[in-house]
């Protein structure tokens, strides 16, 4: 499952099953979330849900 969160400047792509993210800005986030058919999900502190992944051991990709 991918999930995307964005606030007004980044966005983060999310890959449940590989377990990694990485950051893109917040316009290619919402259209990467058009594409697949997942809605994007607002996030006012995007530096808390990083924490939050790397608590759960996933890694950023470039």
């Amino acid at each position: 499952m991918k999930r995307i969160y964005y606030n007004e400047f980044s966005a983060i792509l999310v890959d449940e099953k590989a377990k990694t993210y990485r950051y893109v800005s917040s316009s290619e986030g919402l259209e990467h979330a058009k594409q697949i058919g997942v809605q994007a999900i607002y996030r006012t502190a995007l530096n808390q849900r990083e924490e939050f992944l790397i608590d759960l051991g996933f890694k950023r990709v470039l």
